[in-house]
């Protein structure tokens, strides 16, 4: 396939002329792709496994979470096939830079063209991604800050600072990271890399939930913390804490997951389909509740105590000063953690876990439940008890702490969770693809 016939496989993604110096960096990283899988298969073949030289130390290091720090490694050009396949793709682009008019032109109109200009441009609008249901939302720019600025108002979960902490937090975390390294609990190339010497400032958004309100849907709070001095130790600790999460009992991975479970339980008497949904789960964590949840996680582990006390104290940081910005704003999050975060799910999982095995599980009324399954915070089980001792259930659940509610469906009939449709026909439980009923388009415009 030729340079052109790349061109026409993806011929609707918005373009213009051709950004050629963009066009060499891409193909620079997309070369370097193919020699890096060719080269590491046959050092495989050759060498065999890759033995971990780390065996000899108890300090963690990358190798432990197996974490590849980003190389800059180029493997040298020594197969031919590989060798030629490249020379063919650049000699076509050599080839076709030299017509009078080296351009794919362009595949909008004018007036098209005209239009997307003029939405770049306005400020009184945002442009997001739902929710949920992979709509686009064009809200305007005052509702979208007025729905930002009523969530960053709740005093419980966010306080606003007087300037940018970075420099407070990133030192916090280097003492914690040197006292770490001087124990030998971590060794030098972790240290290096959970130390973020030059991060960026986290921003706040918010993702309209249509799907709850099409007019004035509330949001969803991301902090994109890319880059920022919490990055690391996020991707770090997610991949520790991660065999924790899915080892629980309830743990659902995704839907595939959830139906092959979901095939095991039969239905032959009649029975109630239930789903629970945790309100506002990320910001509704404890911190020393969280904190305990993964120490109460950690106990399985093979760790040291020490090891055990960096792990918990490195996420202390990342909860306690989650901090970030929106518009010339900055605040941090008292409670909770934000989505986001690399490791906000794991977290959230393993604090769910906790709560199962200490008030769900032990509950006089679990005696009536069938199939208990949880994706984070999203709860489908079959109930087989009369829809009293259902609601005394709920109530016994939501008494469990302060900030944690849990929200109530079920039915004879059908139940939504994730995205099937479950109900019972001939003793089993059954699946369809669940659609939500709504006349409204892919694109939304939310406006009071």
């Amino acid at each position: 396939m030729n340079f052109q016939s790349l061109i026409k496989v993806f011929p609707s993604a918005p373009q213009s002329n051709i950004d050629w110096f963009q066009n060499e960096i891409d193909l620079t990283q997309f070369f370097r792709r193919i020699k890096l899988k060719v080269f590491f298969r046959e050092q495989q073949h050759t060498q065999g496994a890759v033995i971990n030289s780390q065996g000899s130390t108890n300090s963690l290091s990358l190798n432990n979470p197996c974490i590849h720090v980003k190389s800059e490694f180029q493997p040298p050009v020594n197969h031919k096939a590989v060798d030629t396949f490249i020379n063919l793709v650049q000699n076509d682009i050599s080839e076709y830079k030299k017509r009078p008019c080296a351009s794919l032109g362009s595949n909008f109109t004018k007036g098209e063209w005209v239009a997307l200009q003029k939405l770049q441009k306005r400020k009184d609008i945002i442009i997001k991604a739902a929710d949920k249901g992979g709509a686009i939302v064009v809200m305007d720019m005052e509702q979208y800050v007025a729905e930002v600025n009523k969530q960053l108002q709740d005093t419980e979960v966010y306080e606003e600072l007087s300037s940018d902490p970075r420099f407070i937090f990133q030192r916090r975390i280097k003492l914690l990271l040197d006292d770490a390294y001087a124990k030998d609990i971590i060794d030098d190339s972790l240290h290096t890399f959970l130390f973020q010497q030059h991060p960026v400032t986290p921003l706040l958004y918010i993702l309209p939930k249509i799907h709850k309100d099409l007019r004035n849907p509330p949001g969803r709070p991301i902090v994109a913390g890319i880059d920022s001095i919490f990055a690391p130790a996020a991707v770090f600790l997610d991949k520790v804490l991660r065999p924790y999460a899915v080892e629980t009992k309830s743990f659902v991975r995704d839907t595939g997951d959830f139906l092959q479970k979901l095939s095991n339980i039969d239905a032959h008497e009649e029975v109630l389909l239930v789903s629970f949904d945790v309100v506002s789960l990320y910001t509704s964590i404890d911190h020393n509740l969280g904190l305990g949840a993964i120490q109460w996680a950690l106990r399985q582990s093979q760790y040291s105590s020490d090891t055990q006390d960096f792990l918990l104290a490195l996420l202390e940081i990342i909860l306690t000063c989650n901090y970030f910005r929106f518009q010339d704003r900055f605040f941090v999050q008292r409670r909770g953690t934000a989505m986001g975060s690399n490791v906000a799910p794991t977290y959230a999982n393993i604090y769910m876990a906790y709560v199962e095995e200490n008030y769900v599980y032990p509950s006089t009324h679990f005696q009536f439940v069938s199939g208990w399954m949880r994706y984070i915070d999203d709860i489908f089980f079959v109930w087989r008890g009369t829809i009293e001792q259902l609601n005394e259930f709920h109530t016994h659940l939501n008494g469990v702490h302060t900030e944690l509610k849990f929200t109530k469906v079920f039915s004879k009939d059908a139940l939504q969770f994730l995205d099937t449709l479950v109900y019972a026909e001939a003793g089993k439980l059954k699946t369809d693809i669940y659609v939500k009923p709504t006349d409204c388009n892919s694109v939304l415009r939310c406006k009071s």
